[in-house]
């Protein structure tokens, strides 16, 4: 019983290099996107990144922009009420095909 280890001390060494690589924010609003945007929004869209002047970056169908794109504001709602203030500031939309 002495040779197991914690899980907290094994699930470190998993995230540590996935916070790497990403930011936490962005790990954060990737799990919660579907309660961020809504079930028919998820179907279209996709965070792709978070730039380090608080830019969200998604990718979103081309036929489904204006929507995402006049949701935004109620999507950085979302986002606030989740990360706290100031965290994402706006939303770069990238169309996909």
């Amino acid at each position: 019983m002495k040779n197991f280890k914690k899980l907290n001390v094994i699930t470190h060494q998993i995230t540590k290099s996935l916070f790497k690589k990403y930011k936490r924010e962005f790990i954060l609003v990737n799990q919660e996107w579907k309660n961020i945007v809504g079930s028919n929004l998820n179907k279209v869209s996709y965070p792709k990144k978070l730039n380090n002047y608080g830019k969200l970056i998604v990718c979103v169908e081309s036929n489904h922009i204006i929507e995402f794109q006049y949701d935004s504001p109620r999507i950085l709602k979302n986002i606030e009420d989740l990360l706290g203030k100031n965290t994402i500031i706006n939303i770069g939309i990238i169309q996909i095909f």
